[in-house]
Formats: structure tokens, C-alpha cells, sequence
């Protein structure tokens, strides 16, 4: 046993399939995005900050809070308020991290932290308001 794993689970895991050539795309396209730095990481260790929404909008994260309600287990959620509006929101971290196409044709999280809130983003982002 090595860490956990029997030698039958560790011959069964270097057996995986080749991925398919859509496969082989989105890793492509995921790792492309990692170097880029689009891709954020909420959880209790997240930067708070001014962040971009793939949809357009610039919200600004508070904190990581835990959602005790849920019928499967605690799990953590972003607050985050709207600038434009100043509606807050809570989402749970996992859909925060989700990757999705943005309107640029690049894969990136829902959210993107700004090195800058004063600044412009880096990528264009169509107001969903216009």
C-alpha cells in the first residue's frame, strides 16, 4: 500500500484512457487560462477585491462565509456586493471557481480578480445592461 493505495488501484489508475480530442482542447484552453492568471480560487484563503463577472459588472468580494442551511453539508460561499448597484450576493465557491467562456471566446472563472479596480480590465466585458 503506498499512501492510501493499494497497488491494484494505482495499476487501475495509470490505465486511464487517452483523453479525446475535446478533451485534449479544454486542457489546453485551462492551462492557457491558469498562465493567464484568469482563473480564481475562492475559499477561506481568497483575495478580497475588486472582481469582473464574465457577464459584465465589477463586484467587490467581502468574505468567505458558510452556508449551514444546506441539506448536504457546510459549505463555503463568497459574499460579494454589486458596485453598480449595491446589491449584495452569496455563491458557493465552487460556481465562483467555475470555468466559463467569456465574451472574448476565452476560457476563464466566473469572476476575475483586477489588479486594479481603478483601472479598466485587461479583456473586454459587454455591459449585460446595455
Amino acid at each position: 500500500m503506498i499512501q492510501g493505495f493499494t497497488i491494484k488501484q494505482i495499476r487501475e489508475l495509470n490505465r486511464k484512457p487517452k483523453p479525446t480530442a475535446e478533451e485534449t482542447r479544454l486542457l489546453e484552453k485551462l492551462a492557457h487560462a491558469r498562465e493567464q492568471g484568469w482563473i480564481s480560487a475562492a475559499g477561506p484563503e481568497m483575495k478580497h477585491g475588486a472582481w469582473d463577472h464574465f457577464k459584465g459588472g465589477l463586484y467587490v468580494s467581502t468574505q468567505v462565509v458558510m452556508n449551514v442551511d444546506s441539506q448536504e453539508a457546510v459549505e463555503p460561499m463568497v459574499l460579494y456586493c454589486s458596485v453598480t448597484y449595491g446589491t449584495w450576493f452569496a455563491r458557493r465557491c465552487e460556481e465562483w471557481n467555475e470555468l466559463v467562456v467569456w465574451p472574448d471566446g476565452h476560457y476563464r472563472s466566473r469572476f476575475v480578480l483586477r489588479k486594479d479596480a481603478s483601472l479598466a480590465p485587461d479583456f473586454k466585458v459587454l455591459s449585460p445592461m446595455v
